[in-house]
């Protein structure tokens, strides 16, 4: 669950970050804004957290049972799954999420 939850906001995030190096204003791409680039940091360094939670989890399964560590994995990296495709959808200007972003696509 934790996994696939990573999978889903590492799929926002490479969809956010395509669409800042395409998307233009006043003669440039977005991703040169500092407000553009401090959310794709952001969304990246949750992301980054996520997975190694996860990974952290993974890890102390091998010895045992783990249920607080899988729990905290799980619930962390759902709420950045989350945080991640609310971003993406915002920065898109509200066009639907699902039409254009399925974790299964990557």
């Amino acid at each position: 669950m934790a996994a696939r939850a990573v999978g889903v906001a590492q799929c926002a995030y490479d969809a956010a970050l395509g669409y800042a190096r395409e998307r233009r204003a006043f003669g440039q791409p977005i991703a040169g804004f500092q407000a553009i680039q401090l959310k794709l940091a952001d969304m990246a360094t949750e992301i980054q957290a996520a997975r190694l939670m996860t990974y952290w989890a993974a890890v102390r399964s091998e010895a045992g049972p783990v249920r607080s560590e899988a729990a905290m994995a799980k619930y962390f990296a759902s709420e950045v799954a989350l945080r991640a495709t609310m971003e993406w959808h915002n920065d898109q200007s509200g066009q639907p999420v699902l039409r254009s972003l399925t974790a299964y696509d990557h």
